[in-house]
């Protein structure tokens, strides 16, 4: 009998058996040349094309409820990731800009999480599921937007090479260890986000043993559609519409 892992069953067993368990997943993989914005923008990419792949016409109910937890799990990781590695970047390197942007995404991620646990509970066969999920990608474009073309480049701007690179792997290490599931009531700044998070933590990745996720290989296709498609085109330029 072969044992499929899917990327967030792994990640629980990483936390459990690190460094004993070979890492299979690129999304735990710490390449030593990734920068703040190469982890970012991986994370927008793939919740893009999880999205996209949500409203194909032909998919499959039990495929539609697997990439319903795949994008679940990873925007919940990505969201929290931001407020307890990014935006404190933001307030350390940014000054007011810093700050005000620090601001207005944290108040961002709460609408943004509030939406999320409506929609991770929904049923795929629900006549509210597509319409769910194109309101929550909205405000989430929005955000990538302003994050990708405004926020990184000025942080980066500021950040030594050593600086960016050692804030990747900060952001992608603490994404093994911070909720797989959206929490609204948890505070979005640290110290409190961070102990109330590991505290959730170990129950949203018990949970995620017992869902349904898409395989490693279908996921890497779904992602590299997405690149190609019409949708990932216009999404990186706008104007192109």
């Amino acid at each position: 009998m072969t044992l499929h892992l899917h990327r967030p069953q792994i990640a629980l067993l990483s936390n459990l058996l690190i460094p004993l368990l070979s890492r299979h997943s690129r999304r735990l993989a710490l390449v030593n040349s990734y920068t703040i914005s190469d982890v970012v923008c991986e994370d927008h990419r793939e919740l893009e094309a999880y999205h996209h792949k949500m409203l194909t016409p032909t998919i499959s109910l039990d495929s539609k409820a697997r990439y319903q937890n795949q994008f679940s799990w990873l925007l919940a990781k990505h969201t929290v990731g931001e407020e307890i590695v990014l935006y404190p970047a933001y307030e350390e390197y940014l000054g007011s800009y810093g700050k005000a942007a620090a601001k207005s995404d944290r108040e961002g991620h709460q609408i943004t999480k509030d939406k999320l646990e409506y929609f991770q509970r929904l049923y795929p066969e629900s006549h509210e599921f597509e319409g769910k999920l194109r309101d929550l990608m909205e405000g989430l474009k929005l955000h990538i937007r302003d994050t990708e073309e405004k926020e990184l480049p000025k942080l980066e701007k500021v950040l030594t090479k050593e600086e960016n690179v050692e804030l990747g792997k900060k952001f992608r290490r603490m994404q093994w260890f911070i909720p797989t599931r959206a929490h609204p009531w948890l505070p979005n700044k640290p110290p409190y986000e961070t102990v109330l998070g590991f505290m959730s933590t170990p129950v949203d990745q018990l949970g995620d043993m017992f869902r349904r996720f898409p395989d490693e290989e279908d996921l890497l296709k779904t992602e590299e559609e997405y690149i190609r498609s019409k949708d990932s085109k216009e999404a990186r330029n706008p104007e192109s519409k």
